[in-house]
């Protein structure tokens, strides 16, 4: 996300473009096709609750990890569908008929 300064000095956030969030969309779901995230954030799961740490976590910490996953796992094919239906739709640059420059 990208940071715009505003006139009294603070900083906001700004929200990138929808062609920007799609575009990051495709790289997510290329590099991690959906049944990919699921697999590799279960053994984050799993190795999180097998880590020395895990034994100081109180019920509702195990419980919000479990949460993640399941979101995680359910985002990955949403956003499939997404990449799949709107990626299509993504307007390509065109070359120039003739060298530039």
């Amino acid at each position: 996300m990208r940071v715009q300064k505003e006139q009294n000095g603070n900083s906001q956030p700004t929200l990138p473009s929808l062609q920007e969030s799609l575009q990051t969309i495709h790289d997510f779901i290329d590099a991690f096709p959906a049944i990919h995230l699921e697999e590799h954030s279960w053994e984050l799961v799993f190795s999180a609750f097998t880590s020395d740490t895990a034994d100081n976590w109180s019920p509702r910490e195990r419980s919000h990890l479990l949460q993640l996953y399941k979101h995680l796992s359910k985002l990955g094919y949403a956003l499939t569908v997404v990449d799949r239906e709107l990626w299509p739709l993504q307007p390509v640059e065109e070359e120039p008929a003739w060298p530039v420059g």
